[in-house]
């Protein structure tokens, strides 16, 4: 009787750990945009609120991501930093890809998925539309009108 009460306590505070840190979490404000060129997927976001411990934040892009998916074997990505207003919180990173890596195709409809303090668990998603992106000027006028088009400015 002992143990089956101790797994579900346990359960139960996993489970408000979970609850409570996805209440805390930033929601996304408008539409992500992402892009890739080479092996990388760019992503840029605005929050209705700062992004808690920056440094621990992660976002992964894929086909499709549930919430509260638990992700693993994932490759690159690194941790958003902000750009634009400071009041406007806005995002741009390069974004984690699970493996084994998915075909990328311009005009693909995917999912940005923003992970718990490194715990590889997807807390928030949102529909994204791939864009390709063949040089580095390109990336800086996608990066550029994307923030417009979010209010980052």
């Amino acid at each position: 009787m002992f143990k089956k009460l101790l797994v579900v306590v346990l359960t139960a505070s996993a489970a408000s750990t979970t609850t409570a840190a996805a209440a805390a979490t930033p929601n996304f404000v408008g539409a992500p945009a992402a892009a890739y060129g080479g092996m990388t997927i760019s992503f840029i976001a605005r929050f209705d609120r700062e992004l808690p411990h920056v440094s621990q934040a992660g976002f992964v892009v894929a086909p499709s991501l549930r919430v509260n998916q638990r992700v693993r074997n994932l490759y690159g990505g690194n941790p958003p930093g902000h750009v634009g207003v400071a009041s406007r919180h806005c995002y741009v990173a390069e974004a984690v890809r699970l493996r084994p890596l998915a075909k990328r195709r311009a005009g693909a409809k995917w999912k940005v998925g923003m992970l718990l303090n490194n715990t590889n668990r997807v807390l928030r998603t949102r529909p994204v539309t791939l864009v390709h992106l063949s040089s580095g000027r390109g990336e800086i006028a996608w990066e550029k009108a994307n923030m417009a088009r979010l209010g980052c400015n």
